[in-house]
């Protein structure tokens, strides 16, 4: 990963913002600048300068992880255990503007800020948040390799005929399968959700046993070198049902039209409105109850948002999940989920799962 760029990157933004200096108080973008992944730290950087303010549970793995970052002769890394912000005020400078991350601070920490830095403070929103949606060969090379690990965990799994036994085991099955594949983890807790469970995009999986015959979808992903995963299979053991065979039908042919709008320099609304047009034309509209996707990286959801109301426009090296979805009450729900990499003239897939109901399932 290429910290130092990132560094320059960011005071570039600084300079088209009109900001001497930036407080960076979200962590993810804090390792995504410097290659910190403790839980508490700040960073003020400034042109000249950019320092690290942890605390001394972090005395040794700070200089190491920025040394391993290649950053470590350009971030100076102070330890404190002083409550509060008094001192970070000399380190952006006086009666200066000290732009603040506003949806990282909490309320209380502003009013502190506020009190304790004879500083003008300025609120940014998702100024970091906009470098990290492009993704460099290194990102799009670990995202890759999460992706690949679970979908060989997915693969794996579903050897085993699940029906009869409790939508809780076969997540548990699977959250086991990533992290002994060498997952640090899961991107998000996992979702196995049968029959009318199923109807629920955001169902937590619990005692229901998997009937054959009917929908389970299964929304897993795993965390890798810090970055995510994200996919979504909907499975049938035993014979289809005509109506479900149907809304997959519609399903796939709305997550394919988007995934072919996931263009550089197309608009998020209109590859949402690729899947949407394809579901509201099937009579559907109405069970497609979410957006069509997201960013994904070291955060499992990022900018940008593949949404209705989205405004911004794909950009190369963006990675986004494709995931349009239809939820029936009482039958169950249906989605298809891939990460794309989007391109100058299209959008490159990541995800190798197959997409029918039963492509996974034995033979």
């Amino acid at each position: 990963m290429d910290h130092r760029r990132r560094l320059k990157a960011a005071r570039e933004a600084l300079a088209a913002n009109d900001l001497p200096g930036l407080l960076l108080a979200h962590g993810v973008n804090i390792r995504w600048l410097v290659g910190f992944t403790g839980s508490n730290a700040r960073i003020v950087l400034t042109e000249a300068s950019a320092t690290l303010v942890t605390d001394a549970r972090y005395a040794i793995q700070a200089p190491a992880e920025l040394e391993a970052a290649g950053v470590a002769d350009l971030v100076d890394v102070v330890v404190t255990d002083e409550r509060g912000w008094k001192g970070f005020a000399g380190l952006a400078g006086r009666d200066t503007p000290l732009g603040v991350e506003a949806s990282s601070l909490s309320w209380a920490d502003a009013k502190l800020l506020e009190e304790e830095l004879p500083v003008a403070l300025v609120p940014t929103f998702g100024l970091v948040e906009e470098l990290r949606t492009v993704k460099d060969a290194d990102e799009l090379a670990a995202i890759e390799r999460a992706v690949e690990l679970a979908d060989a965990s997915l693969t794996e799994i579903l050897r085993k005929d699940w029906v009869g036994r409790e939508e809780l085991e076969l997540t548990k099955a699977l959250d086991w399968e990533m992290r002994e594949r060498g997952a640090a983890g899961e991107s998000f807790p996992t979702i196995v959700a049968a029959g009318p469970n199923g109807a629920r995009p955001h169902a937590r999986p619990g005692n229901a046993k998997i009937p054959p015959g009917a929908p389970v979808v299964i929304d897993f992903g795993c965390v890798l070198e810090g970055y995510c995963s994200d996919a979504t299979r909907t499975i049938v053991w035993g014979d289809v049902p005509e109506d479900v065979a149907e809304i997959h039908a519609v399903v796939a042919e709305a997550q394919a039209a988007a995934r072919a709008r996931a263009v550089a320099g197309t608009q998020c609304w209109e590859v949402d409105a690729a899947a949407r047009s394809v579901i509201d034309a099937a009579g559907w509209g109405d069970h497609f109850v979410h957006g069509t996707g997201h960013g994904i990286g070291l955060d499992v959801h990022e900018p940008p948002r593949i949404g209705a109301t989205s405004e911004a426009a794909l950009r190369p090296g963006n990675v986004v999940t494709i995931e349009p979805g239809i939820y029936v009450p009482d039958l169950g729900g249906v989605r298809i989920e891939d990460i794309v990499v989007v391109g100058e003239t299209g959008a490159r897939t990541l995800t190798s799962l197959p997409r029918g109901l039963t492509d996974l399932l034995p033979a």
